[in-house]
């Protein structure tokens, strides 16, 4: 029988100011969420973006809630480059992953 409880973990290491998170993978609800709020064109995208950035850090091995007041620090910029690289990352595991 297939136990997919035995696939092994990995986890997207990040570092923002003094913070380090060893970041899951997403939920496939919260990568179509996700994927969905990044093309947004609506005044309220950033907010849902941040929200969307704010669940896929709360989401690591310490059980760590991520604070509105980290998401809150960072530019756009950065906010998309950590969505960008957290996608990278994501499509990298499961394209190399056999199971």
């Amino acid at each position: 029988m297939l136990d997919v409880n035995k696939l092994k973990k990995r986890y997207f290491d990040i570092k923002i100011g003094t913070l380090v998170l060893k970041v899951e993978p997403p939920k496939i609800k919260t990568l179509k969420k996700i994927i969905a709020l990044t093309s947004s064109k609506d005044e309220d995208a950033i907010d849902d973006i941040a929200d969307a950035l704010k669940g896929i850090l709360s989401k690591n091995s310490k059980g760590y809630q991520v604070p509105d007041e980290v998401i809150d620090e960072l530019d756009f910029g950065q906010m998309l480059f950590i969505i960008e690289e957290f996608f990278k990352w994501v499509y990298e595991v499961r394209s190399t992953d056999p199971n």
